[in-house]
């Protein structure tokens, strides 16, 4: 899949800054809108909705007349735990009051949620929870970890036959627990049932073993997704099929962060520890 470099963007730049302010300060002085300040925003659901460890609202989306809201769980902990299995040397539990850490890593509850908001009540409903059944390996007595610890982004596409479903990227919790499996896609049309997309054995899709899927985007009828660890951009004609329905349109070894479909190409940010922040678009055909 060809493309063609558009951007390059390095991080502590002085210029990007003072550029931004300046963009930031000529599009208000044009806007016929104030610009958003602290008091602009208001608090519209309960923090956590109710649970300290619905740590992140992190991924939003506008769906068959409700606002779905994704959470990540438990984010402190985790990022912790994750950093004490490389380097023992970094505490586990954190030692700070403001964080809420389970004793035993293998007890932090993950179990990632999807909120429903109705305009027309005011009202939140928690329309989905992450199963509680991977076993975590090495755990007497055996303990269990969630399918899903954190729901990254979501993406409404029109499918063949017409049929616009949600599709809802999620994160596995090998960060924390290597050897449990990889991440899963939730799908739905309705914004109250959700399922994984098919990941069977040996299929591409269920062998990814991906640590997360990100950001997705719609090109040309098609449907792209982000994996991270393998980091490769997927395409799909049919996603609702999973399995070998994707393939990946990506170089092996590339750092796909961000894409989006914008005036005729299929955009892509790629972050390189050397180069930085890299943006390239390309029309989707050709070879890789």
């Amino acid at each position: 899949m060809p493309r063609n470099i558009v951007g390059k963007l390095m991080r502590g730049s002085g210029w990007l800054a003072a550029a931004s302010l300046i963009l930031i300060q000529v599009a208000a002085a044009q806007s016929q809108y104030p610009p958003l300040i602290r008091n602009t925003w208001t608090q519209v659901a309960p923090e956590g909705f109710g649970d300290r460890q619905n740590s992140w609202a992190w991924s939003m989306y506008w769906f068959q007349g409700k606002l779905l809201v994704g959470t990540n769980r438990a984010v402190a902990c985790v990022v912790k735990e994750a950093a004490h299995n490389k380097n023992p040397s970094v505490p586990y539990p954190p030692p700070d009051p403001n964080i809420s850490c389970t004793p035993d890593p293998t007890d932090l509850p993950l179990q990632a949620e999807i909120w429903s908001w109705d305009p027309a009540s005011n009202t939140w409903t928690r329309v989905y929870q992450s199963p509680n059944d991977v076993p975590i390996p090495n755990t007497t007595p055996q303990k269990y970890t969630a399918e899903d610890m954190a729901f990254h982004n979501m993406f409404e596409f029109t499918e063949q036959d017409g049929t616009q479903a949600l599709y809802v990227s999620g994160c596995s919790a090998k960060s924390v627990y290597p050897g449990v499996p990889g991440s899963r896609v939730l799908r739905s049309t309705d914004g109250v049932n959700f399922q994984p997309l098919p990941q069977a054995p040996g299929t591409l899709f269920g062998s990814l073993k991906s640590y997360c899927f990100r950001g997705a985007a719609s090109y040309n009828g098609k449907f792209y997704l982000i994996s991270l660890n393998p980091g490769v951009v997927l395409e799909a004609t049919n996603p609702e099929r999973g399995n070998n329905a994707f393939r990946i349109v990506s170089k092996l070894g590339e750092a796909p962060e961000e894409l989006i479909g914008f005036n005729n190409y299929l955009y892509i940010s790629f972050f390189d520890p050397t180069l930085g922040f890299t943006i390239a678009r390309t029309d989707a055909t050709g070879t890789l």
